[in-house]
């Protein structure tokens, strides 16, 4: 269960908000929620130079568009250094809001790390997403 804390009013669960974990809408309290408590601990032990990493896999999956976008804008108000694994089909989205894309690719027991541009990104993007459409015709 997710709490929900405002200042001097007690607490507040989330999950009645979200009764069903898989919804897409609702994926988005569970992150802000994580990414606060991040936040919190890592601004507790504050130095100077302190890494801000956090690392998530695959958690965009269930995420709409619009949910994920707004997830990345707070991760960059927060000043976090944020690894993604991220599906294929969310890595659109994600690439206006970071500095360095990595993509590891496996052919068999062969595995590629490949650092991409942007640029590159998207035209892979739209290569997969027209050879999919063209799969299934």
């Amino acid at each position: 269960m997710i709490l929900s804390l405002p200042i001097n009013r007690g607490t507040k669960p989330i999950s009645p908000k979200c009764p069903v974990p898989s919804r897409r809408g609702c994926q988005a309290p569970f992150y802000v929620a994580i990414l606060a408590s991040f936040y919190r601990v890592y601004h507790l032990y504050r130095k100077k130079d302190i890494l801000r990493l956090v690392v998530f896999d695959e958690a965009l999956n269930r995420m709409d568009a619009d949910n994920v976008e707004e997830c990345m804008r707070f991760i960059q108000i927060l000043s976090f250094q944020v690894q993604i694994v991220d599906p294929a089909g969310k890595t659109k989205l994600v690439v206006p809001f970071v500095n360095t894309n990595i993509i590891v690719m496996r052919e068999g027991s062969n595995s590629f790390v490949e650092h991409v541009t942007c640029k590159e990104i998207e035209q892979w993007v739209e290569h997969e997403q027209h050879r999919a459409l063209t799969a299934s015709r």
